[in-house]
């Protein structure tokens, strides 16, 4: 069931009243919420509808919030959210393929910081991306956490495997072991 939106007592922007919200996101969401807005975004035709509109606002305590709204007099698009809303209470992914592209993603660019932080130079993409397969590819998922929801770290152990199984010797010498020539 679509609840309508509501103003805060504190809120002081513009007026959603006539609007159901469907989903929101925040600067701190996680993948899954991140993947299910743009699927339900997605399904509802996008914001090409003056029905379906996400609503933006700064938050004190959170940065931003964008709700994912449809105006109440809308019935074709309420019909859909309510359908939408129903499969997140059986399973809690709208779209496996998208939420999946979307943590690998994810890996790749925490690769690309674990990488820099170590490293203290940029690591290529290219790079990432063949990290990531290889942990993907030699059953290293247990060395790769996701501890809060907001995508997976891989461990230095496993990135220093990776590093040495794909002929980067160098670079996996120093990263773990302070070698700069």
């Amino acid at each position: 069931m679509l609840t309508p939106w509501r103003k805060a007592n504190n809120y002081i922007g513009e007026d959603y009243s006539d609007y159901y919200v469907v989903l929101f996101q925040y600067r701190d969401s996680g993948t899954l919420e991140r993947s299910n807005f743009s699927n339900a975004l997605e399904e509802l035709g996008g914001e090409n509808s003056p029905n379906v509109i996400i609503a933006r606002s700064s938050h004190w305590a959170v940065g931003w919030v964008e709700h994912l709204l449809i105006h109440k007099e809308d019935k074709k698009h309420i019909e859909e959210a309510e359908k939408i809303i129903a499969l997140l209470e059986d399973y809690p992914v709208l779209n496996e393929g998208h939420f999946s592209e979307l943590e690998w993603e994810v890996l790749v660019s925490n690769i690309k910081e674990v990488m820099k932080l170590a490293l203290e130079k940029e690591c290529s993409d290219s790079l990432a991306k063949n990290i990531a397969t290889w942990l993907h590819d030699n059953d290293y998922e247990d060395d790769i956490v996701d501890y809060d929801g907001h995508g997976a770290w891989p461990s230095y152990r496993s990135i220093e495997a990776a590093l040495q199984s794909i002929g980067v010797e160098k670079l996996s010498s120093q990263l773990f072991y302070g070698e700069v020539q």
